[in-house]
């Protein structure tokens, strides 16, 4: 989970974002079986507006797992719209996302880390299984830093499906050493100069 610094709340959602949510919160608490839609701004949906400004924090990598821009068409609301109404319209609650990361669906923990929190690093957290691919909490980390990695592994999902697209990505950016690397997916498992965080401490 690569960290990214959130851009100036939109214009669409200082304006309108409060008010929009709290219709939701409203029409929700009237019917829990009530269907959430995106606004429109001037007969565009809202999604849509805001789709290319969540792309440009995040160089148009999913949020979560980093994957790139061919898998990056959708929204996370990362507190869920259905239990959390009011924060449907929060910039702050929104981030790009991937289709496998959104199979996250409307479960939510507390200890889920944010990509764009102040005082986010990546190397506190986690680290890698450069062999297998997998995303790992960084054992050298707190207690609770572990549990906090660990939950965000398992809700996002970020050890399925990825594992062996990691290690092609991996494959693939010593063959082209010259593209930029924003242009590959799991950016901070290609990186090559990774940080090494593997060694534990000393007893």
């Amino acid at each position: 989970m690569r960290a990214f610094k959130r851009a100036a709340e939109p214009e669409v959602l200082q304006k309108n974002g409060e008010q929009w949510g709290n219709e939701w919160a409203t029409r929700k608490a009237k019917d829990p079986s009530a269907k959430f839609h995106w606004h429109e701004q001037d007969g565009e949906s809202v999604n849509k507006i805001l789709l290319p400004l969540l792309e440009t924090q995040t160089q148009a990598h999913c949020s979560f797992c980093d994957c790139y821009a061919a898998d990056t068409d959708t929204i996370e609301h990362f507190q869920p719209k259905s239990t959390h109404p009011k924060l449907a319209f929060q910039w702050d609650n929104l981030y790009l996302c991937c289709h496998r990361c959104q199979r996250k669906g409307e479960k939510f923990d507390e200890a889920l880390l944010r990509p764009d929190a102040e005082g986010y690093d990546f190397n506190r957290y986690f680290r890698w299984s450069y062999t297998r691919g997998h995303l790992l909490p960084n054992e050298n980390a707190t207690a609770d830093d572990q549990k906090r990695a660990q939950t965000t592994i398992a809700l996002y999902q970020l050890n399925i499906r990825h594992p062996h697209l990691r290690c092609i990505a991996r494959k693939l950016r010593k063959r082209c050493k010259d593209m930029p690397l924003d242009e590959f997916p799991y950016r901070n498992f290609i990186d090559p100069k990774p940080v090494d965080n593997t060694t534990r401490k000393s007893k």
